[in-house]
C-alpha cells in the first residue's frame, strides 16, 4: 500500500491564537510540532492569511504521535 507524503508547517501566531498544535515524527525519527499539514510541499495558506502568515516549513512527516 502506497501512502502519500505528508508535509508540516508551524505557525507561532496560530498557536498563540489557540489553534491546535500536533506532534508528528519526521523522516529522521524526531518529534516535530506542527500547526499545519498538507500532502503538497507548499503551505496551504497564503502569506496574506493573517493567522498563518508566519508559518515555516518543518519538513516531511512520517506519522502522528
Amino acid at each position: 500500500m502506497l501512502s502519500e507524503t505528508l508535509y508540516g508547517w508551524y505557525s507561532l501566531n496560530a498557536y498563540n491564537n489557540n489553534e491546535p498544535e500536533y506532534t508528528y515524527i519526521n523522516i529522521s525519527g524526531q518529534k516535530t510540532l506542527c500547526t499545519i499539514t498538507s500532502y503538497e510541499k507548499i503551505c496551504p495558506y497564503s502569506s496574506e492569511n493573517l493567522l498563518y502568515k508566519d508559518a515555516v516549513f518543518v519538513g516531511e512527516l512520517n506519522y502522528q504521535c
